[in-house]
């Protein structure tokens, strides 16, 4: 599987396809200032980064679901902080 396509197939999953705006026709990650979008923009850089795309196509895939995975873990300890902080004021 080539970038490109991985990158096409997360775009039409991403809210309003704004991935498009942080990846070029090759899928390599292009960093757009008038972007405007911080998660598309991660999403990208981590999809670039921390995937061997001269593996098979499984591993690809499997790479990408990781990383995709941490991800969301991190952001869910992000929400879980801010929402003791809430609780914490009350």
């Amino acid at each position: 599987m080539k970038k490109a396509e991985l990158m096409a197939r997360a775009n039409r999953f991403y809210p309003d396809g704004h991935l498009s705006e942080y990846f070029d026709k090759e899928g390599e990650f292009v960093d757009n200032p008038d972007g405007g979008d911080g998660l598309a923009r991660f999403i990208v850089s981590e999809l670039n980064e921390a995937v061997d795309y001269e593996q098979p196509d499984e591993v690809i895939i499997a790479q990408a679901t990781r990383a995709m995975h941490r991800a969301m873990d991190e952001i869910c300890s992000v929400i879980a902080g801010l929402d003791d902080l809430v609780n914490w004021r009350l």
